[in-house]
């Protein structure tokens, strides 16, 4: 049978070694200063420990051999305590190996519920992160967005501060064009009325000097029509007279051209007289040389005819 390691007066030395040490420490360091051991054995020990260090520091002078009994009725106890926990164990062992093979097929079976689940839990993190992706873009273009606010608020703010300063810049201008213009008007008031005075009297006179002329007008142009209508009677009279003149020569002419063709007619009748000697005298067989004289007489007679005529 192998030696037990953790036992109760190793595990009170090194306890006492790590306490005097005056640093803190665990079951860990006794167990690794006492080389081994179950942690089911070395912490009754070192709770037995903590609760006799008080009596120790009370009595110490107590004989380390009573400490030991002590310790070994405690290993005693602790063997007992670990047989009956070694018993309980080996039937809960037992009770769990029963247990084990009806809980495998639900095992099993929740095997294949978690691998359902992990597929949609699969899906659930892909459609996740989809929608953690879908978010840090949203979050990225709520962030852009909340810049562009921030500057437009800032923009506008300044905007609004320059329509004040201009908004009271033109109630001052205007305030002052209102005084300029009141002070223009008035002076244009007075300018008018005096304006309105000295045409008024410059109106009577020009009236006056109007109506003077007006009148020297009318007399001249009475004067003038009196003349150029006396003129034009005399060139009636001399156009009338003109008339007359035509008139009369006018007559004469017609009376010339009454004679003309009676002239004319008498000449005709020659002709035809002389057309009808010539037919006799060619009917007769005269000579051709008479024949030419009274063909000269002829052309002679016409030409006298067309002068007297023209």
């Amino acid at each position: 049978m192998a030696k037990k390691i953790a036992t109760a007066e190793a595990v009170f030395r090194a306890c006492e070694e790590l306490d005097a040490a005056g640093h803190p420490w665990n079951r860990d360091d006794v167990r690794y200063r006492v080389g081994g051991g179950g942690f089911n054995v070395i912490d009754p020990l070192i709770q037995a420990w903590r609760r006799l260090k008080p009596l120790k520091a009370i009595a110490p002078n107590t004989p380390t051999e009573l400490l030991h009994m002590v310790a070994t009725s405690l290993e005693q106890h602790l063997t007992l305590h670990l047989a009956q926990f070694e018993q309980n164990t080996r039937s809960q062992a037992k009770a769990f190996n029963l247990a084990s093979a009806d809980l495998t097929s639900e095992i099993e079976t929740l095997n294949d519920q978690v691998l359902s689940l992990t597929r949609a839990q699969e899906e659930s993190t892909a459609h996740i992160q989809a929608l953690t992706e879908q978010r840090e873009l949203t979050l990225q273009e709520m962030s852009h967005l909340k810049a562009q606010h921030k500057s437009l608020q800032d923009e506008n703010d300044s905007l609004r501060g320059q329509i004040q300063r201009i908004e009271q810049h033109g109630k001052t201008l205007l305030l002052e064009q209102e005084q300029k213009y009141n002070a223009l008007a008035e002076k244009h008031q007075c300018d008018l009325n005096d304006i309105a005075k000295k045409h008024t009297q410059d109106s009577v006179q020009q009236q006056n000097a109007w109506r003077e002329a007006q009148e020297a007008t009318e007399n001249r142009l009475m004067r003038l029509l009196d003349k150029e209508r006396n003129e034009h009677k005399a060139q009636m009279a001399v156009v009338l007279d003109e008339k007359q003149a035509l008139k009369d020569q006018l007559n004469e002419q017609q009376q010339q051209l009454l004679s003309l063709h009676k002239d004319l007619a008498q000449k005709d009748e020659k002709i035809s007289a002389l057309r009808d000697e010539k037919k006799s005298l060619l009917r007769d067989g005269k000579k051709d040389d008479t024949l030419a004289e009274i063909q000269a007489a002829i052309k002679g007679l016409q030409d006298r005819i067309s002068a007297e005529t023209s």
